[in-house]
């Protein structure tokens, strides 16, 4: 990664979109309830992105004036809660992969499922906290203008990837056999997470 001396804003946005797809990529609480979602909308993906939006653009900012600071504590905290909320999530989506999904409203709150397990993420926060703190501190070299086109090449990959992986997945509905191992996949997915993140509040580690 360049120092901030070294980069152009060209070199910036080069840099905001390999390091965000790196991570976006990546399966994720938030890419299996895309998944879940897209089943019932084609267009979830742009909503599950505007919720993870609403509590990361905040956290960027809070970032670049120098106030955002978690202790370990507190993530932990937020690993537990993350822990439950994704236990929730992914025996429910278990449980529905054998109904007619077309006859369940799972779209509804998109932005809703997008926030909450992105705020759940204690991951989410270390990294930001983290790489990520290196990546915006990059982007304040450049002022105003440097962290506008930060957030904004940082969130349209976010938003690309999540409206494909929902496109994806909704033009697969209509196939049970599909639709079914979709469904099994997130909610087994979500569960995997939440053990990670129980663990990791429990200070127990396994790698």
């Amino acid at each position: 990664m360049l120092s901030p001396e070294a980069q152009t804003l060209g070199a910036l946005i080069i840099t905001t979109v390999a390091v965000t797809l790196s991570g976006a990529l990546a399966p994720g609480p938030v890419f299996a309830v895309t998944l879940i979602n897209g089943r019932k909308n084609k267009h979830a993906g742009a909503f599950v992105a505007f919720g993870h939006a609403l509590v990361e653009v905040p956290l960027i900012i809070l970032i670049a004036l120098g106030v955002a600071y978690l202790n370990e504590s507190i993530i932990r905290i937020i690993a537990f809660l993350g822990a439950v909320v994704l236990f929730y999530l992914g025996i429910s989506t278990i449980k529905i992969s054998s109904v007619d999904i077309d006859s369940i409203n799972v779209s509804k709150n998109s932005v809703i499922a997008g926030a909450v397990t992105t705020a759940s993420n204690p991951y989410f926060f270390i990294w930001w906290l983290s790489l990520g703190s290196v990546l915006v501190f990059n982007a304040l070299y450049f002022g105003l203008i440097g962290i506008i086109l930060f957030i904004f090449f940082h969130w349209i990959c976010d938003f690309l990837w999540y409206y494909f992986v929902s496109y994806a997945s909704f033009k697969t509905r209509g196939r049970y056999m599909i639709q079914k191992g979709i469904l099994i996949f997130s909610g087994v997915l979500l569960l995997f997470f939440g053990v990670v993140f129980l663990l990791y509040s429990l200070s127990i580690k396994i790698l």
